[in-house]
């Protein structure tokens, strides 16, 4: 039979058969626990971490059904620990915690490396005044417009009425919700009624949501799977060279074309720079071309160290 790995306890992973949706309780095969690293010069193995959305193998034997083989995997994620996803649906705040262009633009790098598409989710909206909202809105304009983001909805937590604009996005894929502790994630769960989540309120005292979600799980919707995951409190990003991430940009490709430099890094390093003429035109997003200048003076940074660069933002 074959399934996706909904849900992983320890080492106990519940698998939805492909054809019935049926779940069943698995466990590993000997013979996968391990596999022989292949780019160890020592003859290596390394434990086989078994993600939720996992394609697998799996059979009944005597009395427990086992994995017995693991399909290559479309993508992956660290933060939340999943893989073979469709969609990436990031849930942000409006207020409480306030709305994070730099967490915006990381998690957009991260969709762009692991070629997954991204919408976007604000909640809250209730809770912020007309005039921050609209200057919020048109802000994000600008990604939407630049199709870095699929589809943007505004969401009254007092008043949820954006299932049917989520249907179309979920159907027949797998779609994870990423965001922050706090931002409603749980609260978006409950209102599609595909899960049994406590919501808890904004710890005023820490600044910061609590836990409600406890393990990544899978929930049968719409044709497809949508992921619930922990809030996380970093997000970390790996490149091996400064163009990784400048690739990642493609709202800068039509600028940078007109680049009279081809290794122009776009940060006032060359004359003559394309991107810099568009910013200076307000032909590009104030926070978005800063958030990039930071990110790549950190890299910068970590290679003048000899370290392997690891762009991180932590939340708290």
């Amino acid at each position: 039979m074959e399934g996706i790995v909904v849900r992983k306890d320890s080492l106990c992973y519940i698998v939805s058969e492909i054809t019935t949706k049926k779940r069943y309780e698995c466990i590993l095969a000997g013979r996968l626990k391990y596999y022989k690293k292949k780019d160890a010069l020592l003859d290596t193995r390394v434990f086989l971490q078994i993600k939720v959305g996992d394609h697998v193998k799996f059979d009944l034997n005597v009395d427990k059904y086992i994995i017995n083989d693991l399909f290559e995997r479309k993508n992956t994620l660290v933060r939340p620990d999943v893989s073979n996803i469709d969609l990436v649906l990031l849930v942000f705040s409006a207020v409480e915690p306030d709305f994070s262009f730099l967490l915006l633009d990381k998690l957009l790098i991260n969709c762009k490396v692991i070629n997954s598409s991204a919408a976007l989710i604000i909640t809250k909206i209730d809770l912020i005044s007309k005039s921050n909202l609209d200057e919020l809105k048109e802000k994000l304009n600008y990604y939407e417009s630049n199709n870095l983001l699929n589809k943007i909805l505004y969401i009254d937590n007092n008043l949820f009425d954006s299932v049917q604009d989520l249907d179309y996005l979920i159907n027949q894929k797998i779609v994870v919700l990423c965001g922050q502790t706090g931002v409603g994630k749980s609260t978006i769960i409950n209102n599609l009624g595909i899960g049994l989540q406590v919501t808890n309120s904004i710890s005023k005292f820490l600044g910061r949501g609590k836990h409600t979600t406890r393990n990544t799980e899978l929930f049968d919707f719409l044709g497809g799977y949508l992921i619930d995951s922990p809030g996380f409190s970093a997000i970390n990003i790996y490149f091996n060279s400064l163009n990784d991430i400048i690739n990642t940009y493609s709202d800068f490709k039509k600028f940078s074309d007109l680049c009279k430099f081809l290794d122009c890094r776009h940060d006032s390093s060359k004359a003559y720079c394309g991107v810099i003429e568009a910013y200076n035109n307000k032909l590009i997003l104030k926070e978005r071309y800063e958030n990039y200048l930071s990110i790549i003076k950190e890299k910068i940074s970590y290679d003048s160290q000899g370290k392997n660069f690891n762009s991180a933002i932590h939340l708290k």
